[in-house]
C-alpha cells in the first residue's frame, strides 16, 4: 500500500466534512487567521499560567510556604496542568454541540477567579483550591476550543496555524513570569497575582470578540474508542505521551529553584531562566511545524523527542550562567516542539477525521496524567536524593517516550525515512 493510500480515507473524510457545511474548508483568509488569533490568546492564558508556575513554586518555597516540601509545592501546579488537559476531554462534546462561546465565557470567569483568589491566600490548602482547582477548570474550558476550531477553517496550513496558536502558551509563560517577578518585588505578592488576573480578563476579550464557529460536527463526539489500542501505533505514542509529559515539564518547574539553590542566579534574576525557556519553547512550536507540514508530523517529532532526551540528562552538568541560557533555550525549542506537534500526529494516526476528536481526547488522558504525576515524583525524588535524581528522572521519562515514538513510527510505516507520516 502506498502513502498516498492510506491518506485516502483521512482525504474522502475531510471531502465529506467540507460537503456537510456547504463550504470548503478556507485555508486562509482574514476570517481564518482571525481564528488563529484569538486561539492565540486561549493558549496565552490557560497555557501560559501553568507555564509561568516555576517561578510560583520558587515563590512558595522560599517565602509563603517555606515549610512545605518541594513535592507538596508541585502538586499545585500539577494538579492545574493535569485539570487543564483532563477537563478538556469532557469539554469536547460541549463544544461539538455548539456551546463554544459558554465555554470561553465560563472558562475566562473560572481562571479569573481562581487568580484573584491566589492574591488573598496565605495557606497551602488555599491556594491548591484557588490556583489548583478554579484556575485548572476555567483553563480546560479554553483549551478545547483553541485547538478545535483551527481544524475547520484550515487543512493544508494546520500544522502552522496550529503551531501558531499554540505558541500562546510560550509567549504566556513568557508575560507572565517576567511580570509577576517583577511586580512581585515592586509591589508585592498579593498586587501582583492581580496584575496577571487583570491582564488575562483583558486578552481574554480578544477571542471572545473576534472567534466564531463555522461548523459544527453532523454527529457526537463519542468518549472512548477502546479499538483504537489495538492498532500498535497508536497505542505506543499513548505510552509516549504518558512519558513525555511526565518528564518534559520537570525543568520548567524546578529550573529556577535549581538556579538560586547552586548559587548560579541570584533570586532577583533567576525568573530569567524560567522566561528563556518560554521564549525557545515559542520558536519551537512555530519553526518544526514549518517542516512537518511537508514531512509529517512523526518525521519531525522523533528527533525533537532524541534531543529534548540528551538535553535533559545534560542538565546535571549545568554549572554556570551561561551554560544554563543554553540549556533552557534548547531543551524549551525542542520540548515546544513536541507539544505543537501532538495534535497533528494523532491525526496522522487516525483512520479518519471522524475519530480524531476522541483519539485526541483519550491521548490527553495520557498527558494529563503524566503532568499529575510527573513534578511531584520529581520533587519527592529531590527530597530523597537531590537534583541528580530529579534530572535523571526528567531524562529517563523523556527517554521512554522517545523510544515508545521512534517504536510507533516503524510499526506505522517502516524503517524508510523517505516515508512521509
Amino acid at each position: 500500500m502506498t502513502m498516498d493510500d492510506e491518506r485516502q480515507p483521512l482525504l474522502a473524510d475531510q471531502r465529506d466534512v467540507a460537503k456537510a457545511d456547504g463550504s470548503k474548508i478556507p485555508d486562509g483568509g482574514l476570517k481564518a487567521w482571525a481564528q488563529v488569533l484569538g486561539s492565540f490568546f486561549l493558549m496565552f492564558n490557560c497555557w501560559g499560567i501553568v507555564n509561568c508556575y516555576g517561578g510560583f513554586q520558587a515563590y512558595y518555597k522560599t517565602t509563603l510556604l517555606p515549610d512545605a516540601s518541594p513535592a507538596a509545592i508541585s502538586w499545585i501546579g500539577s494538579v492545574q496542568a493535569f485539570l487543564l488537559i483532563f477537563v478538556s476531554v469532557l469539554t469536547g462534546p460541549a463544544y461539538d454541540a455548539g456551546h463554544f462561546r459558554a465555554l470561553i465565557v465560563t472558562g475566562t470567569a473560572l481562571m479569573v477567579a481562581g487568580t484573584m483568589m491566589v492574591s488573598f491566600c496565605s495557606e497551602y490548602w488555599q491556594l491548591l483550591l484557588s490556583q489548583a482547582v478554579c484556575t485548572g477548570l476555567g483553563a480546560g474550558c479554553l483549551f478545547v476550543p483553541g485547538v478545535a476550531i483551527l481544524s475547520t477553517y484550515f487543512k493544508r496550513h494546520a500544522s502552522l496555524a496550529t503551531g501558531i496558536a499554540t505558541s500562546g502558551g510560550s509567549v504566556g509563560g513568557i508575560v507572565y513570569s517576567a511580570l509577576f517577578k517583577r511586580a512581585e518585588v515592586s509591589l508585592g505578592f498579593a498586587p501582583a497575582v492581580r496584575v496577571l488576573a487583570l491582564v488575562m480578563l483583558l486578552t481574554q476579550c480578544i477571542p471572545l470578540a473576534i472567534m466564531r464557529v463555522r461548523t459544527v460536527p453532523a454527529t457526537k463526539r463519542a468518549y472512548l474508542q477502546l479499538s483504537a489500542f489495538r492498532e500498535a501505533p497508536y497505542a505506543l505514542y499513548s505510552g509516549g505521551v504518558l512519558f513525555a509529559f511526565m518528564g518534559m515539564y520537570i525543568p520548567f518547574f524546578f529550573v529556577q529553584n535549581h538556579a538560586i539553590e547552586h548559587g548560579i542566579l541570584h533570586p532577583d534574576t533567576a525568573s530569567y531562566a524560567l522566561i528563556a525557556l518560554n521564549l525557545a519553547s515559542l520558536l519551537g512550536r512555530i519553526l518544526p511545524n514549518l517542516l512537518a507540514d511537508r514531512t509529517g508530523p512523526f518525521n519531525i517529532l522523533i528527533p525533537c523527542s532524541l534531543a529534548t532526551t540528551l538535553l535533559a540528562f545534560s542538565w546535571a552538568w549545568v554549572q554556570s550562567a551561561a551554560a544554563l541560557f543554553v540549556f533552557c533555550a534548547l531543551y524549551g525549542f525542542f520540548s515546544g516542539a513536541f507539544v505543537s506537534l501532538s495534535p497533528t500526529t494523532v491525526v496522522s494516526l487516525s483512520p479518519g477525521l471522524a475519530v480524531v476528536g476522541v483519539r485526541m481526547g483519550m491521548s490527553f488522558v495520557f498527558a494529563a496524567t503524566g503532568l499529575l504525576t510527573g513534578s511531584p515524583s520529581a520533587g519527592a525524588i529531590l527530597n530523597a536524593t537531590g537534583w541528580s535524581g530529579l534530572q535523571s528522572f526528567c531524562g529517563c521519562c523523556v527517554g521512554v517516550a522517545m523510544v515508545a515514538m521512534v517504536a510507533a513510527r516503524v510499526v506505522k510505516a517502516g524503517p524508510s525515512l523517505r516515508v512521509r507520516v
